[in-house]
């Protein structure tokens, strides 16, 4: 998956006005030239002017987006690992994408995601991303 930055504008439908925005967008895609394929084809539906920042690949481990929302949150989930050749405890930080109207609604999917999950983990926290949309591949 890849995380891409994107200006646009656009006209305002009631002040005839210029608005300017700048959002993230996640892809799922196999290389950086299929991503900026696909952001550019999901782009062109309701905007042509628009600049594509760098992409980058994401760093989210899991998508939560079984859940109906118009706001995505960044949950950082905490997993303690055992090196057992060193018998040492090591902690390892995951970072996850939840679909939400609220942050409550997040935190509350995100435990209903955790309590399935084999491994005990930790919240360390959960914010609101500019991330506009997901792009997924359809079947």
């Amino acid at each position: 998956m890849y995380e891409a930055k994107v200006k646009y504008t656009t006209i305002d439908q009631e002040s005839g006005k210029e608005k300017k925005f700048n959002v993230a967008f996640i892809v799922d895609a196999m290389s950086y030239t299929e991503c900026e394929s696909r952001l550019i084809k999901e782009l062109t539906k309701f905007t042509y002017n628009y600049i594509i920042s760098p992409i980058k690949l994401s760093n989210y481990t899991d998508l939560f987006l079984g859940n109906d929302g118009d706001k995505y949150y960044r949950a950082k989930l905490q997993f303690i690992s055992v090196d057992e050749s060193a018998g040492k405890e090591k902690k390892v930080s995951n970072n996850v994408l939840i679909v939400a109207d609220s942050l409550e609604q997040a935190k509350e999917y995100l435990n209903v995601e955790i309590s399935k999950m084999v491994v005990d983990c930790d919240v360390t926290s959960i914010s609101e991303t500019n991330i506009m949309d997901v792009f997924l591949y359809q079947k």
